[in-house]
């Protein structure tokens, strides 16, 4: 069994798969030489590590089906030339969201992630498939949700303007 490290704010990034068992990845080498995302090749470097770690260590090898070569070279790019660390993070998290997987995650050194106390954010519903579809199954009394409209039962169709119904 692997030790799960603390990591400190050195740490430029975090890339979590959560495989069963549990494993935790090692810290990646441009941590420890102190390699910052304020720069065009420390952004580089960690989009790098990042993407092949992934590619390397998912618990499914084929990806989900997704073309792990075509997300490098459609978003390499726009991480290098990240104008803030909000924007490089917000370019990995879209490197990982084209997984849709929610045990695969990035976390920025200032989100200060303690993995032995996690918190959670929620958006005041929960949501179960229900013969195939995406319905409401409860909905937090004093939420932006329920203040909205949204009930127990509803079927939601569209989140942001994406279809809600695609699998």
């Amino acid at each position: 069994m692997r030790r799960l490290l603390r990591l400190d704010a050195q740490v430029l990034f975090c890339v979590l798969v959560l495989l069963l068992p549990v494993t935790f990845l090692p810290l990646p080498s441009h941590a420890a030489a102190g390699v910052s995302v304020a720069t065009r090749e420390g952004r580089l470097a960690v989009f790098d590590d990042a993407w092949e770690t992934i590619r390397a260590r998912y618990y499914d090898p084929a990806l989900r089906g997704v073309d792990w070569d075509e997300v490098r070279a459609r978003l390499r790019p726009l991480a290098a030339e990240a104008g803030s660390s909000a924007e490089f993070y917000a370019v990995m998290r879209r490197m990982t969201g084209t997984l849709r997987d929610a045990h695969t995650r990035v976390y920025a050194p200032e989100e200060k992630f303690d993995w032995q106390h996690p918190r959670y954010l929620g958006v005041g519903i929960l949501v179960r498939e229900v013969a195939g579809q995406p319905v409401v199954s409860m909905v937090e009394a004093s939420s932006e949700a329920a203040r909205a409209g949204l009930r127990a039962g509803d079927l939601l169709q569209r989140i942001d303007e994406e279809n809600a119904l695609k699998v």
